[in-house]
């Protein structure tokens, strides 16, 4: 029940330095306890963000050795065309040796015919223009084969330095990403102990309140003494 006082007796309380004091660690711990929850807010949100934030470079991380693993697979099949390629290149060449010896043949018989008196070297010499063009197409075929092998070899280099250039930067992301969740664990022990001077303070400000029922008889409020 309250009991009724003179306004001269309210003046005098509120001007006591009793009342003063209590209403100045009041006030200090009401600032204390603003601040506190706006930094348990920011650590809140700074949380949160370092979890999204560690989330994303993990996922991007694992898409990224993803992409290495396909430039290594496209290395893997051009290594194979590579020796295709090569062995082509070799039956190739081997034909062309062949066709090569054939074609000296000929021209060693063109030669001995043309020494001999009224030889008839005419169809010799055909012979050795058909011969000598099919050579010529092997060779050129060798050519083309080689040329193609070191093509796709340096494909197969390519590949190969992309997928170990994307691999270290897998390597980095993960890194970055198992930081961030370490700075998320320790923004969170902050959360935790921001958390406890909140408890902390309203139970000091509880206490401060149920001061002023003791010592002055008021009965403390959300915001007012009655």
């Amino acid at each position: 029940m309250f009991k009724a006082h003179r306004l001269a007796e309210l003046k005098a309380l509120l001007g006591s330095p009793e009342f003063r004091g209590w209403a100045d660690q009041l006030a200090q711990l009401q600032g204390e306890l603003v601040t506190c929850h706006e930094k348990h807010e920011e650590l809140l949100v700074q949380t949160q963000l370092m979890e999204f934030r560690a989330e994303h470079t993990q996922k991007a991380a694992i898409d990224t050795v993803y992409q290495a693993g396909e430039s290594e697979d496209e290395a893997g099949r051009l290594a194979q065309e590579v020796a295709q390629v090569e062995s082509q290149g070799l039956s190739a060449l081997a034909s062309f040796e062949t066709q090569r010896l054939k074609t000296s043949e000929v021209w060693y018989r063109l030669n001995a015919q043309q020494l001999q008196p009224k030889g008839q070297s005419q169809p010799l010499q055909d012979e050795y223009a058909r011969e000598d063009q099919k050579k010529a197409q092997l060779w050129d075929e060798v050519e083309r084969q080689w040329a193609r092998s070191a093509e796709l070899s340096l494909q197969v280099a390519e590949k190969q330095l992309l997928a170990r250039r994307t691999r270290r930067q897998a390597e980095g992301l993960f890194a970055q990403a198992d930081e961030r969740k370490r700075r998320s664990n320790r923004i969170k022990v902050e959360l935790e102990q921001s958390h406890a001077a909140q408890e902390a303070l309203h139970a000091r400000l509880s206490s401060h309140l149920r001061q002023a029922r003791e010592t002055f008889g008021c009965t403390p409020g959300e915001a007012f003494l009655y």
